[in-house]
């Protein structure tokens, strides 16, 4: 498989960016290691001066990229697809860390899939959490990405790692620049309904790292309430194609016994639907107080 790995980075990331770069270097190499490295940004300048310092003893070529006009994130990873030209792209967040046999095992684990799936949604975990609220976010983010992303189910994607054919994303017109977020739901959702095979490998995992402070988890919840707030009016089906698997149900049952969960699960909830309200009012209009 040749692929080029795809990492938009912004402002604040640099710490992460600087953490991922290291895990590839030491990451073992496989048929699946990626043949060059993408770095793009809208805001780092120096993108490529980072990137010189920790990239020294990485196996393959890197290229980096700057696109000052290239906002939201939809329009970064648009621009960064626009540059690759091998036949898959490897698109990856800046705040993850790559287990030392990801690609050994992401090769194990494909097979001979390549040649009949065009998308593969890979997987991830949380790092060890530093705070009782990443861990709680870190258990929300996996029970609402099971209810469209599953061995049984795919019919969205979590951008912070999947592998798709380059032409695939090209030929569907690439991510939707209207959002400001959760571009990649829809993406997905666009290649479920336009026939495009798809499979999730669940033991291919990526580590992700998430806030470890309260008012940063509900930062980042409502900008996702601002970008859901368009995709829900894009694809009202996503989350009532099927019933709620089994393993979900599970996970909330065993759950509700926590009251500090239930209580972040509440409050991050209400954020969350401010960010769509607000999105909605935004988007039809109406001038807020």
């Amino acid at each position: 498989m040749i692929s080029t790995l795809l990492i938009p980075v912004h402002k604040g990331r640099k710490k992460h960016l600087k953490s991922l770069l290291k895990s590839l270097a030491a990451a073992e190499m496989s048929d699946c290691y990626p043949r060059k490295l993408l770095i793009v940004s809208q805001d780092l300048p120096d993108i490529e001066e980072i990137a010189r310092l920790e990239l020294k003893n990485l196996p393959i070529p890197f290229q980096t990229a700057f696109f000052p006009n290239a906002k939201p994130l939809s329009a970064l990873r648009n621009r960064g697809i626009d540059l690759i030209k091998t036949d898959w792209v490897h698109c990856l967040d800046s705040d993850t860390l790559l287990p030392e046999d990801y690609f050994v095992t992401l090769q194990k684990n494909l097979r001979r899939q390549e040649f009949e799936i065009d998308c593969f949604q890979l997987n991830f975990k949380p790092m060890a959490a530093r705070s009782v609220w990443a861990d709680f976010e870190a258990r929300l983010d996996w029970a609402i990405l099971s209810m469209y992303i599953g061995n049984d189910r795919l019919y969205g994607l979590n951008g912070m790692n999947f592998l798709a054919r380059t032409k695939t994303i090209l030929n569907i017109g690439g991510f939707d620049e209207s959002l400001m977020a959760a571009e990649d739901i829809e993406l997905g959702n666009r290649l479920y309904k336009a026939g495009i095979s798809m499979a999730f490998l669940p033991n291919v995992s990526i580590r992700h790292n998430y806030p470890n402070r309260l008012w940063k988890l509900f930062r980042r919840k409502f900008w996702h309430g601002r970008g859901y707030a368009k995709v829900f009016l894009k694809c009202p089906d996503l989350f009532s194609q099927k019933k709620m698997p089994d393993r979900v149900k599970r996970f909330w049952l065993k759950s509700f016994f926590n009251p500090g969960f239930v209580w972040y699960w509440l409050t991050s909830w209400l954020v969350f639907k401010a960010g769509v309200i607000y999105e909605r009012l935004k988007f039809s209009g109406t001038n807020l107080p």
